[in-house]
């Protein structure tokens, strides 16, 4: 089943079925924002405390400036 839903002013696109489900955002480089086993409830992308806040970043940017979130 294809997902579409907007976050933070983000479009964000998936795939799921029983197994799995993955969402990215196409906006920031197709960064993969989430990885969850359906079958158990597991969220295998780290986020940090609070959730994830997405922007975009400049030219430049050191990673720990970055979103820290997704891949």
């Amino acid at each position: 089943m294809l997902i579409k839903k907007y976050v933070q002013g983000f479009t964000v696109v998936g795939l799921t079925n029983d197994s799995v489900e993955i969402r990215m955002i196409p906006e920031l480089g197709a960064k993969i924002c989430s990885f969850v086993n359906c079958r158990t409830g597991r969220e295998w992308m780290w986020m940090a405390p609070g959730g994830p806040k997405y922007f975009r970043n400049k030219s430049g940017d050191s990673f720990p400036d970055g979103t820290l979130v997704g891949a």
